[in-house]
């Protein structure tokens, strides 16, 4: 059974509105204060991965079919088409982005109405864009288009006409993906229709392996960091209160009182009188009054 390109393009635009279309019946399903919550954590897929830039290595390996127009009297073909390819990948809470480039090697063959066959093998790079969107952590559902360009695109069976050297392809495409922040694997599938390949209608339908790493650093930029406070320093101990130690007084030299007299035998008593007590006139052997007045009562107190 045969499809023509315009069916084709047609089932690739139905397959993006459907994506589309899960996507919003995914957001309408959501409870309506989900929305309310300013963490971008609170989405189911916001954490996987947590890494969001990532590249992956593919390859991809099908079939692939070439329906000429009837006025070119061309054999109808079909064959295998290998692909290596290298993509970045860019994840968000809803959607996946692809970007990236490869190489393909495309054989197909047929036999025309003169029972002739033809072989046609096309080398050329290619680059890519898929836009999926996530319908779980696994899951994704979107498009994928491919710029063809090299020395002849058109698969072509007669060399002799001009060559076209750049073609685009586009068409739905089904990934599963599984694995941690460190490592995840895709398998996939899609079908491409040509949009510009000249009096050819060219149908892929391929199946894809990838492989990838992150090249970012698992914490978003716009994710505040939380910071341990750092503990509060302990009080310094407060100073004991002085405390009134009692300084030790010099001690207090005894003086002794003069002796004035003293008994140094039997009914003999020594009497001192010291110069304040008997002083003399000056320059003169004769006491003063006063020292006549003490030696008075001195005598007095002797004679009783």
């Amino acid at each position: 059974m045969k499809f023509s390109r315009v069916q084709y393009i047609s089932a690739s635009l139905v397959a993006g509105l459907m994506s589309a279309g899960v996507a919003l019946a995914y957001d309408d399903s959501a409870p309506a204060d989900s929305y309310s919550s300013p963490k971008a954590d609170s989405h189911p897929l916001a954490n996987h991965p947590k890494p969001k830039d990532w590249i992956f290595f593919g390859a991809n390996l099908g079939g692939t079919n070439v329906s000429p127009q009837a006025s070119l009297l061309e054999a109808d073909k079909s064959g295998t088409q290998f692909d290596l390819k290298v993509l970045y990948s860019h994840f968000w809470n809803d959607w996946v982005l692809d970007l990236g480039a490869g190489y393909l090697i495309n054989n197909v063959k047929g036999t025309d109405s003169f029972s002739r066959n033809w072989r046609v093998k096309t080398k050329a790079g290619f680059a890519e864009v898929s836009p999926r969107y996530r319908l779980n952590e696994n899951w994704q559902l979107g498009l994928v288009l491919n710029g063809l360009f090299g020395t002849d695109v058109s698969f072509d069976q007669n060399e002799s006409v001009d060559t076209q050297v750049f073609a685009v392809a586009i068409g739905p495409r089904i990934n599963y993906e599984w694995g941690d922040d460190t490592g995840r694997w895709r398998l996939g599938a899609h079908v491409m229709t040509d949009l510009n390949v000249e009096n050819r209608s060219v149908l892929w339908y391929m199946a894809d392996i990838q492989y990838g790493f992150p090249i970012s650093s698992s914490a978003r930029p716009h994710e505040p960091v939380e910071q341990t406070p750092e503990p509060a320093p302990a009080p310094e101990p407060s100073p004991d209160p002085l405390t009134t130690t009692p300084v030790p007084q010099n001690p207090i030299a005894r003086v002794e009182a003069p002796k004035f007299a003293e008994t140094v035998g039997t009914g003999t008593v020594r009497i001192y009188l010291p110069e304040a007590i008997l002083r003399f006139k000056t320059a003169r052997s004769d006491l003063r009054p006063g020292s006549y007045a003490i030696l008075s009562k001195v005598s007095e107190y002797l004679t009783h």
